[in-house]
């Protein structure tokens, strides 16, 4: 057995397995890319990004199945702010869910939410390319995660006071909404943003969390809350 030396030991009892392990992946390949392809202008490590972790219509049309995961591990190598705010945002909002969840229902969450956020991403290429006439486009980020787990927090502690990018204040329960928001509102305006990745991301975590992982509690439950609702809305006359 491999002993971790001190300071790592401690991180990791600090952040948990998954999340030190996420974090330390998706650093290491941001500079291990980053120096290959821009630096040492390697046409070889630039193969293996674009075709062995990029998710796109084409790698996917070649059976690079993996690119429906291997997507989340690395970023944009021309901005590291976008390493840098997904990082951020896995070391502030996953600890909390690996603490209370454990170890092996992390794993799970950050595999699920990155799987069904390259899904969806994925079906909207093929509509964009298709059906809109649209350019195909790549996409690579573990945004998916990042707003799961984001919406986890929120509903774990929905009363909780955060700070959106530092600035605005809100109680947690909104700061997964909003930050879709946003990113629709960037996406609608024609930036570059996995608007449908995140998406997913969230949808997966609304289904593991408030539905169980279970599509007939999730069914059972909508039932008894529009079931509910018209009943709220009957008003008895004497």
């Amino acid at each position: 057995m491999v002993r971790l030396p001190p300071w790592l030991q401690s991180l990791r009892l600090r952040l948990g397995t998954v999340t030190l392990a996420t974090l330390a992946v998706c650093l290491f390949l941001q500079l291990f890319f980053g120096i290959g392809v821009n630096l040492l202008r390697s046409p070889t490590l630039w193969e293996l990004y674009s075709q062995l972790f990029a998710l796109s219509l084409d790698q996917l049309q070649r059976g690079h199945i993996w690119t429906l995961l291997a997507y989340g591990a690395v970023h944009d190598l021309n901005d590291a702010t976008h390493v840098l705010f997904n990082c951020i945002g896995l070391f502030y909002f996953m600890p909390m869910f690996e603490s209370r969840r454990g170890t092996r229902a992390t794993l799970r969450f950050l595999l699920l939410s990155v799987l069904a956020g390259g899904v969806l991403q994925s079906l909207w290429q093929l509509f964009h390319v298709h059906v809109l006439g649209g350019e195909a486009a790549g996409t690579v980020g573990i945004s998916a995660a990042v707003i799961a787990f984001l919406a986890a927090f929120g509903w774990h502690q929905p009363k909780a006071r955060v700070q959106l990018m530092f600035v605005l204040p809100m109680e947690a329960r909104w700061l997964a909404p909003v930050v879709l928001g946003v990113d629709f509102l960037l996406f609608a305006s024609g930036r570059p943003i996995a608007f449908f990745a995140h998406l997913g991301g969230y949808l997966m975590a609304w289904f593991l969390i408030w539905g169980r992982g279970d599509p007939q509690f999730v069914w059972q439950r909508i039932k008894l809350q529009v079931g509910g609702r018209k009943a709220s809305r009957l008003i008895v006359v004497h």
